[in-house]
């Protein structure tokens, strides 16, 4: 099983090495904690999902520095 996950995650091309930059224990967090899709703001921060919300609640910081602040959206707070 861990196998798949492996492969899934990084590639299974067996030529080539890949870097496992996030533990597995991450990747096998529920979506409902959010840890996906903070994992992807992080990873792809030039997708429209994470410059709309970069724009929204943290345009003068890093994603892990931001705030919830007042006027939250329900995704913004289960992100955070």
């Amino acid at each position: 099983m861990d196998s798949l996950v492996t492969n899934l995650w990084w590639g299974h091309d067996v030529r080539e090495r890949h870097i496992h930059w996030v533990s597995k224990d991450i990747l096998r967090l529920p979506k409902a904690r959010g840890a996906k899709q903070r994992w992807r703001i992080i990873q792809v921060p030039e997708s429209l999902w994470a410059k709309v919300l970069k724009a929204r609640y943290f345009p003068h910081c890093l994603f892990l520095e931001a705030k919830q602040g007042g006027r939250a959206s329900w995704a913004w707070t289960s992100l955070l």
